[in-house]
């Protein structure tokens, strides 16, 4: 708005990955933009899940855009790229439930196994773990899916062993969180 300039932001709803709905979306949705009008672009890349549409759009964005465009948290061949810091919240996240509060036994719900973000998060939880001293059971790890179905799933898991269950639950987002405390609350 400082600027004057028209920005399209483009990221899908993670709700509804991997599913022929969003598919459908996703495939469609970029052809009925009216490039040339914009003045710059901001695309979440990570976000865009269909295969091969992360890269049909900045194929679309370097032939039609006329001004910048920003990529956000994944490297593109055509664009700048700015990278999120997703290691250092969440190891000031398990410093604070160790140093804080006393807590010895935390599990952790992490995103996708082996996305790049998830790895981050996860690295963090056991750096900061290993740095108390900490132990980290085989069973304090759970990946998720970065949408409030994996809090749930994460919280049947850990109710099917109540009276062994962590003193605290650390999530990679905000959607599983609120997952996981509704299906406890329920509990």
């Amino acid at each position: 708005y400082a600027y004057d300039m028209d920005v399209c932001v483009f990221s899908m709803y993670q709700k509804y990955q991997l599913t022929e709905l969003r598919d459908i979306g996703e495939s469609n949705i970029f052809e009925l933009i009216p490039y040339e009008m914009y003045d710059a672009f901001v695309i979440l890349l990570d976000t865009i899940l269909t295969p091969g549409k992360g890269e049909e759009l900045e194929q679309q964005l370097k032939r039609r855009a006329r001004g910048p465009v920003l990529v956000v948290d994944q490297k593109s061949a055509y664009f700048d790229t700015v990278m999120m810091d997703h290691y250092t919240p969440v190891l000031h996240i398990i410093d604070h439930l160790i140093e804080e509060h006393g807590y010895t036994d935390i599990a952790f719900l992490g995103g996708k196994e082996g996305h790049i973000h998830s790895v981050q998060r996860l690295q963090a939880f056991y750096d900061s773990m290993s740095k108390h001293g900490l132990e980290v059971g085989v069973d304090r790890v759970y990946h998720g899916n970065y949408w409030y179905d994996s809090g749930e799933a994460f919280g049947k898991i850990l109710m099917r062993d109540r009276e062994h269950l962590p003193q605290a639950v650390a999530c990679a987002n905000d959607y599983m969180a609120i997952g996981l405390i509704a299906y406890l609350e329920e509990q």
